[in-house]
């Protein structure tokens, strides 16, 4: 049962994870294969043994390095992805060779100096280390490629779509649609003149709020007349409250009987929709 947990737990991690993560993942990994190397000698192991153990750390490896040459091939040019391969190849390879010698200095699985010159299995170890770290530090490099293209994608996916104006139009009626209980509770709230009801309208119906809302620019919800009908109720249109009739000009007045129309256009709406979904339930109540 805990063995099942355990690969489910590995499973959701290896899931979440991005490319970069598992770039940077595989060059500790790789990294590490001189420690695996001498550690395979503790105990007094056959050659057999530390060949098993170093071949179970190499194919972990190759495996884990599967998604980070496939970005590389599809994001870069393929020679990059081959050359790459032919490192690592390479540095797996020399691993695993290391442990086929026969190396006094490991016998206990930490680094001992035993001779006055290092064995040539020792010897061979220590350039596996140089090539381990230049190996690993290319991946590094290639994990802050990876996230910075990511960032680049994301913020492509965060561009303005490009509207016109009949769309952003209709847009904007189908999301006061979806509001109007709210809109119209901070209509109310605002003719009656309560604190901060026109900062709440705002934030549910104002410019800027529903240009990020469409990914469109501020000027087109400005332009949008089914905007500025009902902003005119939530008083977001800059005209001041309070303005006698007298005061107004002709403009003023058509705008506010527009205003009206839509909100009245608006409650009709919603109320259609209320009254659609209420026949099914009637009809379930009969059931």
């Amino acid at each position: 049962m805990s063995h099942e947990k355990s690969v489910s737990a590995g499973q959701k991690r290896h899931g979440s994870e991005s490319v970069a993560d598992r770039a940077r993942d595989m060059a500790t990994q790789i990294e590490g294969l001189p420690d695996a190397v001498v550690k395979s000698f503790a105990g007094g192991r056959s050659m057999y043994d530390r060949v098993a153990m170093l071949r179970s750390a190499t194919n972990k490896i190759s495996i884990g390095m599967f998604s980070v040459i496939s970005w590389v091939e599809r994001r870069a040019h393929p020679d990059t992805a081959r050359l790459f391969r032919n490192r690592l190849d390479l540095v797996l390879s020399e691993a695993q060779a290391c442990v086929h010698y026969d190396i006094p200095e490991y016998a206990t699985g930490t680094p001992q100096q035993v001779f006055d010159e290092p064995s040539d299995g020792a010897g061979r170890t220590a350039t596996l280390v140089v090539t381990t770290r230049l190996v690993a530090g290319f991946l590094r490099d290639w994990a802050m490629d990876i996230e910075a293209e990511q960032r680049k994608g994301d913020q492509k996916g965060r561009a303005r779509r490009r509207w016109t104006q009949a769309e952003v139009d209709e847009a904007i009626r189908e999301y006061a649609k979806s509001v109007q209980r709210k809109l119209a509770a901070l209509r109310r709230a605002v003719a009656k003149g309560k604190p901060d009801a026109i900062k709440r309208a705002r934030e549910v119906f104002g410019r800027n709020t529903l240009a990020k809302k469409l990914r469109c620019s501020g000027a087109m919800v400005s332009k949008s007349k089914p905007w500025r009908a009902i902003a005119g109720g939530l008083r977001l249109t800059g005209r001041k409250p309070g303005t006698g009739r007298g005061e107004r000009v002709g403009v003023d007045i058509a705008v506010e009987q527009e205003s009206e129309a839509e909100w009245k256009r608006l409650a009709a709406e919603q109320a259609e929709d209320s009254a659609a979904d209420e026949k099914p339930r009637r009809r379930r109540g009969r059931q």
